[in-house]
């Protein structure tokens, strides 16, 4: 008998834990509704695809309480106004690159790939202890917006021309797609960087409006049909070493949050940015 009253004391303290995490939650408004912009059409695997991947995950682990609805790029604003919405408010978060914001803040192409830098298991180990997320934390917080790495890619690619490059004069006036810091080094040389939004790459080829652009890499890029608009493809891209993908939201949303929430979302974005990286290295090499 009292091995049997333990275990109902036992029972009836768990189900009040479980009450009172219950009420916690429906004190802060239980179920999180967010909007989220896209840099990336969602049909385009890993950079696109990984969007609605973290948002089934969140939805999947807190029991659909946290609800975020995916727009395909443009579909809510355009994607370059994504840094001024999420800190005003207007967007509850963006899923992108931190260097597409170089405009804002120069140090934030350092969170993206820097050239000649580190590949992807590198360039975490200086974001997580290198001292590179407290500064990269700042940045943002100046700015009400909250940052969360999610995921990366390989070493990308140099990336495709409409024209043969033989020597560093072919690449004066050259209109390339190209963001972040490899753009202002590039620009040295005489190109021209032009910064479009990945759904929007593949007609600026087709049309001549601009003359080579980089993605990411092999599977991206033939899923993005780059190769019927533009013959030469160079690789590996030294601009590169492996790109940073994250979701910015905005500070004050986040700070809202039940802190089980915050926890959900960022092993969302964790989980799903080891699954990329698996993957690309899987997928590249019959791609390219």
């Amino acid at each position: 008998m009292k091995t049997q009253g333990r275990w109902w004391r036992s029972v009836a303290a768990v189900a009040a834990v479980a009450a009172m995490s219950l009420g916690s939650a429906a004190a802060a408004d239980a179920t999180v509704r967010w909007k989220m912009q896209s840099w990336f059409p969602t049909k385009l695997p890993h950079v696109g695809s990984q969007a609605l991947d973290i948002a089934r995950k969140a939805k999947e682990v807190s029991g659909g309480t946290i609800q975020i609805h995916v727009f395909e790029p443009g579909a809510l604003i355009p994607p370059a106004e994504c840094f001024d919405a999420v800190s005003n408010g207007a967007v509850d978060l963006c899923w992108g690159v931190a260097g597409y914001y170089y405009g804002k803040n120069p140090a934030l192409a350092v969170f993206s790939a820097i050239p000649f830098g580190p590949k992807w298991p590198e360039m975490l180990a200086y974001f997580y202890y290198g001292g590179a997320r407290e500064q990269y934390e700042a940045i943002y917080a100046r700015n009400n917006i909250k940052g969360l790495v999610c995921g990366g890619t390989v070493a990308e690619a140099s990336g495709w021309f409409r024209k043969e490059i033989k020597t560093v004069d072919d690449l004066k006036g050259l209109k390339f797609r190209i963001a972040g810091m490899g753009g202002h080094v590039l620009a040295k040389l005489g190109i021209v960087p032009q910064q479009i939004a990945g759904g929007d790459v593949y007609s600026a080829l087709e049309k001549g409006s601009i003359d080579a652009a980089e993605f990411v890499g092999p599977y991206d890029d033939e899923k993005l049909g780059f190769y019927k608009v533009a013959k030469y493809y160079y690789f590996p891209g030294w601009w590169e070493g492996g790109a940073m993908l994250h979701m910015i939201v905005n500070d004050e949303k986040w700070n809202a949050l039940p802190k089980q929430y915050q926890a959900i979302l960022n092993q969302a974005g964790a989980a799903a940015g080891s699954w990329m990286i698996e993957k690309y290295d899987s997928v590249n090499p019959a791609a390219l």
